[in-house]
């Protein structure tokens, strides 16, 4: 999935000490299973504006997260 411009994990993945840097840090890997809650009324598609809440890991410079909960996302407002 790609994240949001404003998402933390891209603005900490350029932090000065890191010992793996990110490699794509506007991507994560987002693995679901049939343990995870879909709050949502269809399957994830491409272009889908969605939430997901799991534990992210840095896997050697790729993002990868193992998501409990998958809801609508709130799309951002044009100002």
């Amino acid at each position: 999935m790609s994240l949001a411009t404003y998402d933390l994990m891209s603005l900490l993945a350029t932090q000065p000490g890191q010992a793996t840097l990110l490699t794509s840090p506007g991507v994560i890997e987002v693995y679901a299973d049939m343990n995870t809650v879909m709050l949502t009324s269809s399957a994830p598609a491409p272009g889908d504006t969605l939430r997901f809440d799991g534990l992210v890991f840095n896997d050697h410079g790729t993002l990868r997260m193992d998501c409990a909960r998958i809801s609508p996302g709130v799309t951002e407002l044009s100002q």
